[in-house]
């Protein structure tokens, strides 16, 4: 009954795309943010784990509902080489079901760009 994701792949090059993936559940929905990763992060338990740096977060602009996936170009500068973003979703639900939790972040992860 929680969203799981997947991104693919963890090292792109410059010029290339990567893909963000997810699996929501009925009555749930799924938004994609994308930060700097922090190397060291202080993490809460789950459901509210975050790696990123929230000075800069950037939340997608769209909403993903059972099973999708989302193709995000990166630019072809060579000043994004070796900078890490960590890549996670935000699963809300839709109608306010009780049985699903107010907001789970599913493990994303870590992409480092090459």
């Amino acid at each position: 009954m929680l969203s799981t994701t997947a991104v693919t792949p963890r090292e792109p090059l410059v010029g290339t795309a990567l893909t963000l993936s997810s699996d929501v559940p009925a009555g749930s929905v799924l938004l994609w943010d994308i930060a700097v990763s922090e190397a060291r992060p202080n993490t809460s338990q789950e459901p509210l784990r975050y790696y990123g740096d929230p000075a800069t977060l950037i939340v997608l602009p769209a909403i993903h509902i059972f099973q999708s996936s989302m193709t995000v170009p990166i630019p072809a500068s060579t000043s994004l080489v070796n900078m890490e973003f960590y890549a996670q979703g935000i699963s809300l639900p839709f109608f306010g079901q009780g049985y699903l939790p107010t907001v789970y972040l599913p493990r994303g992860e870590r992409v480092t760009i090459r």
